[in-house]
């Protein structure tokens, strides 16, 4: 996105103002985007906001009421098991058969893990806010499967320009890419069975 001329994001890709550094000033978040130009419309990505306050997110609205939103929502299946991937090896660098059954429920229902994963209570906190036609809600698997389609998606959703000359834009590389043999791992399946009674209910709010 920040290859789009007309859009400005800054260089730190999660500021965290609303969730982690709301003590500090307005004003020093809005340095972050001092180097924007006049035309640009600014923006930034922090998934962590998704689970802010009711208050916080009020005060998002009184500052910025013509905000627009753009959640890309993962499995909440897959994203429990990266999770608890992260932080019971990756971080740590244990090696993930090392790790039992029990840490990986344990984390599973951690109320951090949980509260990440429930997409009907965050989608429902921010529209008591903010109205239907503010938000851009898709599946994360879009990335992987039709990145440009998803980009000029956004981009119509932001009102800017489509983009037909994709040679700028790294739409194919990855990012982050993997690394650690612990992270290729699939979800064993009795895990896998734990998280779907897990996330039924949710699942099924989310695709009536």
């Amino acid at each position: 996105m920040r290859k789009h001329p007309q859009l400005y994001l800054p260089e730190t890709k999660e500021i965290h103002f609303f969730d982690w550094y709301f003590y500090k000033s307005l004003n020093w978040y809005c340095k972050h985007f001092k180097d924007a130009k006049v035309i640009q419309i600014k923006g930034e990505v922090t998934p962590g906001y998704s689970i802010i306050s009711e208050k916080k997110i009020r005060f998002i609205k009184k500052i910025n009421s013509n905000l627009k939103i753009i959640l890309l929502l993962r499995n909440p299946i897959e994203r429990a098991w990266s999770h608890a991937i992260m932080n019971l090896s990756t971080i740590p660098k244990r090696e993930i058969n090392t790790i039992s059954d029990e840490e990986f429920i344990a984390h599973f229902n951690h109320p951090r893990s949980k509260e990440r994963g429930d997409y009907p209570k965050i989608i429902s906190k921010w529209k008591k806010n903010f109205p239907n036609e503010q938000f851009f809600i898709r599946s994360y698997n879009d990335i992987k499967e039709n990145p440009e389609k998803l980009l000029n998606e956004v981009f119509n959703f932001l009102e800017v320009n489509e983009i037909t000359n994709w040679d700028e834009y790294p739409v194919k590389k990855k990012v982050l890419p993997i690394s650690r043999k612990s992270e290729k791992k699939e979800i064993p399946l009795n895990l896998k069975n734990y998280l779907k009674k897990l996330y039924r209910n949710d699942i099924e709010k989310l695709i009536s």
